[in-house]
């Protein structure tokens, strides 16, 4: 088809993510026909594509671990209150939770500075040698 566009024969125009052709002619004098939306190309990416990329699965890591820390630490602020008992002491899951939140804070500062810095992806650690 290119070839054809190059010989003068075909015409096409750029539409979404393809091309389309017609006939250079007087009598062909359409890009594209009047029964057909055409949707303008896109330039931000989708949520599915969103998702993908490193600081943004970063940062739902770290927001996923922030709630089991909370959630940790509210276990053994009970505790403390004599609602309940386990084998360990309170002030350990209180350490454990509020560990948790600052592992948390840490990945989406990281996170942040991936996305300041606009690094799709983390080099993998054999590429260092």
């Amino acid at each position: 088809m290119d070839e054809l566009v190059e010989r003068d024969v075909l015409r096409s125009e750029k539409v979404n993510n393809g091309y389309i052709y017609w006939l250079n002619s007087k009598d062909s004098d359409w890009p594209i026909p009047p029964d057909v939306e055409v949707k303008p190309e896109r330039t931000e990416p989708t949520v599915s594509e969103w998702k993908k990329y490193g600081y943004v699965q970063l940062a739902a890591l770290s927001l996923l671990i922030v709630v089991l820390g909370t959630a940790i630490t509210l276990f053994g602020t009970f505790q403390t209150g004599g609602y309940y008992t386990t084998p360990w002491e309170a002030s350990e899951i209180i350490a454990v939770g509020l560990s948790a939140g600052i592992l948390s804070y840490l990945g989406l500062f990281f996170a942040g500075l991936l996305w300041i810095f606009d690094i799709d992806e983390l080099p993998n650690i054999g590429d260092f040698s």
